[in-house]
């Protein structure tokens, strides 16, 4: 079984997001972690670095790396910060070398400058924009929708990936503040019920067993509130399910 990492903002945004690259995976192990903007350098770091049991991928979710050299303010010391940003892009490379796939699914301008620097690096299955075709701003969940149905093997499978790509973009009307958005309401009863019903720490974890029960079940729309309480009430089904989930244990 392969081994991923999987590196998520810690908002609701990022919670939805790393769910969905999750569920792309089915067959591998997933270690999941929700991380800031103050540890992201040192945690992909980290990951890229594992030798033990390294990583066949590596997947980054509405959060991309720090510019090297650019030590940002918060849970490390700024010299150990810069330390870590300056050896990251060799750490990239030799990953990459090694036959490691790095992904990067970021919405934020930060996106732009990682885009241009660590390109060439970058797995084609990444997804770096601040903005869609349209010119309208999509979130990070958003892209990992775009990015589980890119996987070929999912197409066989359309009232899940219905579900997905509808929890992604109700949670980016929400993220993006899309007020213009019909659904921008039902975003926000969605967030609400992410961010009051569930564990944070597992949030990714129980919203996946909700789209794969309503699957299961044949719901059309597992996200309209009615539907979205009920399976509030199936946490022994959350507890009991087999998983290959594995939360990431951050300094």
């Amino acid at each position: 079984m392969d081994r991923l990492r999987v590196l998520g903002h810690n908002d609701l945004d990022g919670e939805a997001g790393t769910a969905i690259v999750s569920l792309a995976h089915p067959d591998a192990h997933c270690v999941v972690s929700h991380n800031t903007y103050g540890n992201i350098n040192e945690e992909l770091f980290k990951a890229l670095t594992e030798t033990v049991r390294p990583y066949k991928r590596i997947i980054l979710v509405d959060i991309a790396m720090e510019p090297p050299g650019e030590a940002k303010p918060g849970s490390v010391d700024s010299s150990k910060s810069n330390l870590i940003n300056d050896k990251l892009p060799e750490a990239v490379v030799e990953y990459v070398r090694a036959g490691g796939e790095l992904v990067v699914l970021d919405h934020h301008p930060r996106a732009l400058l990682v885009k241009a620097y660590y390109g060439r690096w970058l797995h084609g299955d990444s997804l770096l924009e601040t903005k869609d075709r349209f010119g309208v701003k999509r979130a990070g969940s958003e892209l990992a929708a775009r990015y589980y149905m890119n996987l070929q093997e999912f197409r066989a499978h359309p009232r899940l990936n219905a579900a997905v790509v509808e929890w992604g973009r109700l949670t980016g009307a929400y993220d993006c503040f899309r007020t213009d958005d019909a659904d921008f309401e039902m975003g926000s009863q969605l967030a609400m019920a992410e961010s009051l019903m569930f564990d944070p720490a597992g949030c990714h974890r129980d919203m996946l067993k909700i789209l794969e029960r309503a699957a299961d079940t044949g719901v059309q729309n597992p996200f309209d509130w009615p539907s979205l309480l009920a399976y509030t009430a199936f946490g022994a089904y959350f507890q009991q399910a087999p998983g290959v989930f594995e939360a990431a244990v951050t300094a």
